[in-house]
């Protein structure tokens, strides 16, 4: 069984090219090839800034609020999204639902599952999809990117404070979805709204949360059920780089949280250099196409689990239903379990 430690070392090799390299775009590119593209530099990977190195790491720079792009996509601009900030939000509709998107380490907006959850977002809702690009310090040793991460969480919230206010929408309407270091940043951008701007998130959608350097913080500094209204999370790599354990209202541990079918079972006895960033990171990227499933389909049909994820056992006395993903209820809470086919649909659509 592969390890957050060797996966965690594996993916940050290829973030050491990103500023230099357009071949760490393809996802079909392998480690092998990513390692003969660093040649002898990859000693000047470990440096925070150049000059510090990793090991001295206590503080990270202050982010650049324009290098945090801000993209709107709506049905009239499904290809060409408008570009927002906090003092310009001409493209708004304030009459329609606000979806924020956030991405996690080493993607950005265009990153794996992002495309097609905007469009099913976009099929379903005449709605403001706002895409939180921010790859330039996503692109970095996770734990700079770690470091980094409630501070861009304070620039999301300030544009969220000054939208709501602006164009009097309120921040119940308001859905976060998050995708591993993105659900952590919604859970710092939920904290921090209540802070700033005496106001609450709707809600909160937790796709496999971040779990390695959060997996023995506190509740404030990670996602957790008081960041929004209601918040959801769904499990689909805890062993490794998903968070274990529960962190919503609703937690949902798909297939176990771990082992997602049509996922290869890659170990440390495999030569990892033969893999791509899509196959060391299946189970892991795998949540994203649920939700994007979720969001047009209501067959994703999960069963209560009072001993998940310690025991995947579904309750068999007095069980409770419920939906995972896009419609999941928002009176329900506790833990569930669901399993999933190997390839799209996944639902299995085994009603209540």
């Amino acid at each position: 069984m592969k390890t957050a430690t060797i996966i965690l070392l594996t993916f940050s090799v290829f973030t050491f090219l990103f500023a230099s390299s357009e071949i760490i775009r393809d996802p079909q590119v392998t480690l092998k090839q990513i390692v003969e593209a660093i040649g002898p530099d990859i000693e000047d990977f470990f440096k925070v800034d150049g000059t510090k190195s990793v090991e001295a790491l206590d503080e990270c720079e202050e982010p650049i609020e324009s290098n945090i792009e801000f993209l709107l996509y709506t049905r009239g601009h499904r290809n060409n999204p408008a570009r927002i900030n906090s003092t310009s939000f001409a493209s708004i509709d304030p009459s329609k639902k606000v979806i924020v998107l956030i991405h996690g380490w080493i993607s950005g907006s265009f990153g794996y599952g992002f495309p097609k959850l905007i469009d099913a977002y976009l099929q379903r809702y005449d709605a403001n999809v706002i895409m939180v690009d921010w790859s330039v310090y996503a692109w970095r040793f996770y734990p700079v990117s770690v470091c980094l991460l409630p501070k861009v969480a304070h620039i999301v919230t300030n544009l969220l404070c000054t939208l709501c206010t602006e164009h009097s929408i309120p921040f119940s309407s308001i859905h976060l979805v998050g995708h591993s270091l993105g659900a952590q940043m919604s859970g710092f951008i939920g904290h921090y709204t209540q802070q700033e701007c005496g106001a609450t998130i709707g809600r909160i959608t937790g796709l496999d949360p971040a779990g390695p350097l959060y997996q023995l913080k506190e509740e404030i500094e990670r996602l957790d059920k008081s960041d929004a209204t209601f918040v959801d999370a769904m499990h689909t790599d805890h062993l490794a780089l998903g968070y274990y354990g529960d962190c919503g209202d609703v937690d949902f541990y798909v297939n176990c949280g771990a082992f997602q079918p049509g996922c290869e079972n890659i170990t440390l006895h495999d030569d990892l250099g033969d893999y791509t960033l899509v196959d060391l990171s299946c189970e892991h990227i795998r949540a994203l196409d649920y939700m994007a499933e979720s969001v047009n389909s209501n067959e994703f049909y999960a069963q209560s689990c009072e001993t998940c994820p310690s025991i995947c056992i579904p309750d068999v006395i007095f069980p409770s239903y419920v939906n995972m993903g896009e419609d999941c209820s928002t009176s329900a809470s506790g833990s569930y379990v669901i399993s999933t086919n190997e390839e799209a649909p996944f639902a299995q659509g085994e009603g209540f």
